[in-house]
């Protein structure tokens, strides 16, 4: 089908209609379509300070995949109101994509400011088959890099925003697919996996039979996976795998046939009558199948949506609470995708109010979509949760009084291989200091001095165990230092199974653990850390901290960077694992907040309230709002 203009850009560019080689050629390369002036600068290469050529972007190509379920239901059936569900699903989405990442920056007075535009410019093209001539509807919506401010000038689109939460809006745009398509056809969906679901009810084998571009893929992976496994003796990480995923598609990616969907259609529909598969009564079976399986709108609670937040990362944003209600919230009855974008775009701001606001207060300009200061990039974490920050919290504080007035570090570390600065930190970690936090850029030699300090701890016969987040790691780790290493993850497992089989006894108090989390943080930082026997129950604690502001990266905590803060009730709460429960050997119980009922909504806001309830919960003391300042400043 021919592209059509999209945004509130494209009018003012002469845009309108069906979208023109010339047109598109002419705005992607930075000219206004109709008159031929320059849209501010000039799209041009230019070379860094290292030599490296920067290529200029001319636009960004985000595209909108259906569900196989839908594309097969649209291909046999012919039915175009399939298509349409699709559309309005794309439309949705287009138009939180403009809302909240529609941005630019501009450099004022040493710092930069991230106002809002006055939208963007797109050329719209849906297509309906793969490479492979299945039916598969899929959208490309081609925005234009170039962006008006509202004085009128012509400025670079801030895409960071599009490239960090793509996720985000794919999700959004399966979520509100679900609701047109379940309002318009009454059909139910399997279960969500990674943002998408398939319309149940549908015939077994179809999927397989119209995904042939899928196993052409998977055919490629299979022997890249073995070459992999081959030459690295391993199996590869995610990034890894996505990385050949990709490679795989563009290997296999053979040209398009050329045939239009009046041809294919005839051919679907014969390989569809193969497998026993009337292609009349598709349609039927899934709406019969919804019939006797009527879909469950489970309630969804604020706390539900922070807790898998907060088992992901420390801190989040708008998008990253949309991204999370898309995966776990199931579009109610009487939405279609307009209202159901609302709805989630409303439910955000439930979760959010519920949240522990990080942004910093001050009387400066706001953007209208999102509400925060300009002075504030659009893709920074904006809040965190109580727990979380009582983590931290109590984190900080152990660390804070793990520091003594006179350090102990060992006097035997020897290598000449070490500058100054690693000898110091290589007999600081090999030292009988309870707590050691070594903070490094790459390159720094941190590795070189773990295996200085590693050495000279053998040599005091010191038990060393190495920790690092992902088994990969671990085995880097391992093969770099010369002590055991595993996960911490198979730490805590091992500290609660009490399993004598372990590959690894529980360490005795004055074990050295040595932490490597330089794939978590920015910059790269090296842990140590030690057992000391708990009062409770005759068992181990195990300790280890790092604190990050959230907008100055890694803050090293010492009794000459920081006083402790004022201990409050929050404070008690002992860090928990991932799954969100207190670990066995805690301190004490985290408070629970008192249940009582929500508030009955009104207005606006019943949108929201009909996707989350808000639950009151314990606001953080002021031992943690102490901290959370000293760090913003």
């Amino acid at each position: 089908m021919p592209g059509a203009w999209a945004g509130p850009k494209a009018p003012g560019l002469g845009l309108s209609g069906e979208v023109t080689t010339e047109a598109l050629e002419a705005l992607l390369s930075g000219y206004h379509p109709t008159t031929g002036m320059s849209l501010g600068r000039e799209l041009v290469d230019r070379v860094d300070k290292h030599g490296n050529t920067i290529r200029a972007v001319a636009g960004y190509d985000a595209t909108l995949s259906a569900p196989k379920s839908l594309s097969v239901l649209w291909g046999l059936t012919g039915d175009d109101a399939f298509a349409q569900c699709h559309d309005a699903a794309v439309a949705a989405t287009v138009a939180m994509i403009e809302k909240y990442a529609s941005t630019t920056r501009i450099r004022s007075n040493g710092g930069r400011l991230h106002p809002e535009t006055g939208g963007l410019s797109m050329a719209v093209f849906r297509q309906s088959t793969s490479r492979a001539d299945d039916p598969q509807l899929h959208t490309h919506v081609v925005i234009s890099a170039k962006v008006q401010t509202a004085d009128g000038r012509w400025l670079a689109l801030d895409a960071r925003g599009l490239k960090k939460y793509q996720q985000a809006f794919g999700y959004l745009y399966q979520s509100t697919l679900r609701a047109e398509i379940s309002n318009r056809f009454g059909v139910v969906f399997e279960p969500v996996v990674n943002g998408q679901a398939e319309i149940a009810g549908l015939p077994d084998g179809l999927f397989d039979k119209f995904s042939k571009r899928a196993g052409q893929i998977g055919v490629e992976m299979g022997d890249k996976l073995a070459d992999f496994h081959h030459r690295e003796g391993r199996y590869p990480s995610t990034f890894e795998f996505a990385a050949m995923e990709r490679e795989a598609a563009v290997d296999t990616r053979d040209h398009k046939s050329g045939l239009g969907v009046p041809d294919l259609r005839p051919r679907w529909r014969n390989e569809a009558l193969s497998l026993g598969v009337d292609p009349a009564n598709v349609v039927v079976s899934a709406v019969d199948y919804a019939s006797h399986h009527p879909s469950q709108v489970p309630p969804v609670q604020v706390a539900d949506v922070v807790g898998s937040l907060a088992a992901r990362q420390s801190a989040w944003n708008r998008l990253d609470v949309l991204r999370q209600l898309c995966d776990i919230v199931s579009p109610q009855p009487g939405h279609d995708a307009n209202t159901w974008a609302a709805a989630l775009d409303a439910a955000v701001d439930t979760v959010l109010a519920d949240c522990v606001d990080l942004d910093p207060t001050d009387t400066g300009a706001h953007r209208r979509s999102d509400g925060r200061s300009v002075w504030i990039e659009p893709i920074a974490k904006q809040c965190s949760s109580e727990h979380v920050l009582a983590q931290e919290e109590h984190i900080v504080t152990f660390a804070l009084d793990a520091q003594t007035s006179d350090p102990s570090p060992s006097t035997s570390v020897v290598d000449p291989r070490l500058d100054d600065g690693q000898r110091v930190s290589a007999s600081a970690v090999a030292g009988a200091d309870r707590l050691v936090v070594v903070v490094g850029p790459a390159g720094s030699g941190k590795t070189s001095m773990l295996e200085a300090a590693v050495r000279d701890l053998h040599r005091q016969h010191h038990v060393v165990l190495g920790l690092a987040p992902t088994a990969r790691a671990a085995a880097v780790l391992q093969g770099e230092i010369g002590a055991e290493c595993d996960t911490v993850a198979k730490l805590l497992y091992e500290l609660d199974q009490h399993d004598p089989t372990r590959p690894w006894p529980i360490p005795p108090a004055g074990a050295t653990i040595l932490v490597d989390e330089a794939s978590m943080l920015t910059p790269p930082i090296s842990t140590a850390s030690s057992y000391t026997p708990s009062n409770d129950n005759g068992g181990w604690r195990w300790s280890v901290t790092r604190s990050s502001c959230k907008r100055s990266g890694v803050v090293g905590c010492s009794t000459n960077s920081a006083t402790p803060p004022a201990r409050s009730n929050s404070s008690n709460s002992t860090a928990s694992r991932t799954s969100g429960k207190p670990p066995p050997h805690s301190d004490s119980e985290p408070a629970t907040p008192s249940p009582s009922p929500p508030t009955p909504p009104t207005g606006a806001s019943r949108l929201a309230a009909s996707i989350v309830t808000s639950t009151p919960s314990r606001r953080p003391g002021p031992g943690v709002a102490t901290w959370v300042s000293r760090c913003r400043s």
